[in-house]
């Protein structure tokens, strides 16, 4: 198409050029329009989207625990309130999230002594913070039920018990020297956000002398059998980005590791940082749906890993030790409502994806962020849709591309767990999908469009919507059938050859049974 016309004299001559100007704007836009057309087919409010498995290349393994648990370590102060490691449901739901590891940690690890001899009247520590004591009781406690579910347990030592500047390892001593006898078995981690003591007990621990503290333990741990062979993780610093709500009394994460690492990394196993994506004082629904809040997880990721490359010949496994929705013990009616499964879900595809190994969930118990009910056990949404990833993903992450590169429809691929608790085979794929439109998404999968899939879409029940309670799965709430039976995880079969309808605003994993992707088998 030409477009052309005449000025003839120079009065005319802005206001021609104006129009130019105009016609060019509005020529831009339909080369736009047209370009986004062949990413996205708009019919009755419908988007579609097409999705492309790389069958040739593994991106990545992750490990078998990979979404792991927390429980805070004020649940020992608290004397296991509310928490019966006895009831029947309790075990129920924990065993079924193996294979797991729960990591015992947090802010109250930096408080915690083994053994009421080892408690100091004259506490250094400000209210409200004080040291509290681990009994033996306690101790046996927390093994036992671990042992009863099938766990795997990260426990954080105090990092705060000191003989002036350096770290005393007599209490770490005595608990795995007692732990040696009862043939119980840990990983270990050794203070909680260290970079934070500052702001939080008043207190610095520098990361030249934390690396050396790390040493101790290491060699502390090589003088027991039992735990010679154990993980020792950390240095469980907050996300590696300083952002403009950080305290000045908060030392740089990405500082912090990277002090920590250029002598401690010969030390520790698995290095570690915590990671929130909001505050919950100022969290907003919008928040847990928004595609940069999602996508800056990324970016944090890559630092951590530049640091790790540069300081740690070799490279080192990457976890997200300490890892939920919004910081400060969860949002209320948010971290534990359908929406909050936005952030869990992408975080799980975004982590694996970029190359971390374990990503460990604040919190399996206890917070406004918890899995399951602190009163009754009753699971929160979160609790189903981590129970379907165990179920259908396996470790061999694949490499998914898009039509579309806008980052509303979210694809997440790997090679589908097999095994005793799956019902597929080695070769199938299983997709996991998050629609963050506010319209629904025709998924279209062209490689294999010639058999059948198997459908697990979650939606929210009742009028709450994004806010609701529960959760159902193709249509059907999930509930447990009684204390020690939880409901069978049932696909919808889909018809070969048809896209996936996404609602708008939901989640869920697509099945390949016999997909026969090569890498899978």
């Amino acid at each position: 198409m030409m477009l052309s016309w005449r000025c003839d004299n120079a009065v005319h001559a802005s206001c021609c050029l104006r129009v130019t100007l105009c016609l060019a704007v509005l020529l831009f836009f339909v080369i736009i329009l047209t370009t986004l057309q062949n990413c996205f087919v708009i019919d009755a409010g419908t988007l579609s989207v097409s999705a492309t498995v790389n069958k040739k290349r593994v991106l990545h393994v992750i490990d078998d625990r990979y979404a792991s648990v927390g429980i805070d370590a004020s649940l020992v102060q608290e004397k296991f309130k509310n928490f019966d490691t006895s009831s029947v449901k309790l075990l129920t739901l924990s065993q079924s999230l193996g294979p797991c590891y729960v990591r015992v940690g947090g802010t109250a690890e930096d408080l915690l002594v083994f053994d009421d001899k080892l408690l100091d009247k004259d506490s250094p520590f400000r209210k409200p913070q004080h040291v509290f004591v681990m009994t033996v009781a306690d101790w046996d406690k927390i093994n036992k039920f671990v042992s009863d579910v099938g766990w795997h347990l990260v426990f954080g030592l105090n990092l705060l018990l000191r003989n002036g500047s350096s770290w005393d390892p007599s209490n770490a001593e005595a608990l795995m020297k007692y732990s040696d006898q009862k043939g119980y078995q840990m990983h270990l981690e050794l203070g909680n956000e260290p970079n934070s003591f500052k702001h939080v007990f008043q207190k610095t621990v520098d990361p030249s002398q934390s690396a050396k503290d790390f040493h101790v333990l290491r060699n502390l741990m090589q003088t027991f059998s039992t735990f010679k062979s154990s993980l020792l993780i950390g240095p469980d610093v907050t996300r590696p980005i300083k952002t403009s709500d950080e305290d000045e009394l908060t030392t740089s994460s990405k500082d912090y590791l990277r002090r920590f690492l250029k002598t401690g990394s010969p030390y520790v196993d698995v290095v570690t940082f915590h990671h929130y994506y909001v505050r919950s004082q100022t969290a907003t629904a919008s928040d847990f749906r928004n595609p940069a809040i999602l996508d800056s997880l990324q970016g944090q990721i890559t630092l951590a890993q530049s640091i790790i490359n540069s300081t740690s010949p070799g490279g080192k496994r990457l976890w997200l030790g300490e890892a939920g929705s919004s910081s400060g013990g969860g949002a209320p009616l948010l971290s534990n409502r359908y929406i909050a499964g936005f952030m869990w879900l992408d975080r799980l595809g975004l982590s694996a994806v970029s190359g971390v190994d374990v990503v460990i969930r604040q919190s399996f118990y206890k917070g406004n962020y918890a899995m399951i009910d602190c009163l009754d056990y009753t699971p929160f949404p979160d609790y189903w849709l981590t129970l379907l990833y165990k179920r259908l993903v396996g470790t061999r992450v694949l490499e998914v591309t898009r039509s579309s590169l806008d980052n509303h429809l979210r694809v997440y691929g790997h090679c589908t767990r097999t095994g005793d608790r799956s019902k597929y085979h080695a070769g199938a794929v299983t997709l996991y999908i998050l629609n963050l439109w506010a319209v629904d998404v025709e998924v279209k999968l062209p490689q294999f469009s010639e058999t059948d899939l198997h459908l697990y879409l979650l939606t929210p029940d009742g009028p709450s919507g994004l806010h609701s309670r529960n959760v159902r799965l193709n249509g059907q709430v999930l509930e447990m059938l009684s204390d020690s039976e939880l409901p069978r995880l049932e696909p919808q079969t889909w018809p070969a050859g048809n896209p996936v309808h996404m609602e708008a605003l939901t989640f869920g994993f697509v099945v390949i049974p016999d997909a026969n992707v090569t890498v899978c088998m």
